[in-house]
């Protein structure tokens, strides 16, 4: 449909959906009994599309979602439901904690931009009491063929059963923005 047919549907129809209705059915008005069902006949196959898209997106793994301000200006994006593309597991050094992440895969958007990846949210908690450690500053990790190792400095810890629970991760390239990617990600540690 080219926009000066658009225009002139307009002015025949106004913005009456009833309207645009007759003229797809070839109808010159509508009776008053039928304005219920052509409304039906438009309006279940356009909220089965909307929410039938969102459904779609959650179910295929990760999406992105922009952040907004207060006035509804996009300020960034964010990478959301990332569970199943990141692989976390933990190898306990003394006083540090590497976190090996391992990307499922290291090819696809938005991973095979990432230069560096950093812990965003994150807590270590000790089982056996349910306290949080206190970490160290962590840094950035270099992504190597899919692949890092992030360092949390912990300090000295008992014996005992511990957790890395993580949130969020920064994937970062040069010149850009960073992405946070966004999931929920928890490995545990025995330390003897």
């Amino acid at each position: 449909m080219t926009e000066i047919q658009f225009e002139k549907l307009l002015e025949l129809y106004g913005d009456s959906i009833f309207g645009f209705c007759c003229h797809l059915t070839g109808e010159r008005r509508v009776s008053r009994r039928m304005k219920p069902k052509f409304a039906a006949a438009v309006a279940v196959p356009l909220m089965l599309a909307i929410a039938g898209t969102g459904a779609y997106a959650v179910s295929k793994g990760g999406y992105f979602r922009d952040e907004t301000n207060i006035f509804g200006t996009v300020t960034g994006s964010v990478y959301e439901n990332a569970n199943e593309e990141i692989n976390v597991s933990l190898v306990y050094e003394p006083e540090t904690i590497t976190v090996k992440v391992v990307f499922s895969d290291p090819n696809a958007f938005p991973y095979r931009e990432f230069e560096t990846i950093d812990l965003n949210e994150f807590s270590v908690t000790d089982q056996t009491n349910g306290s949080e450690v206190s970490c160290g500053e962590i840094a950035p990790a270099m992504i190597n063929n899919g692949e890092a190792e992030l360092k949390i400095p912990v300090g000295k810890l008992d014996s005992g059963s511990y957790s890395v629970t993580v949130s969020s991760f920064l994937g970062e390239k040069k010149a850009d923005q960073p992405l946070e990617v966004k999931g929920h990600w928890s490995a545990g540690i025995d330390i003897d």
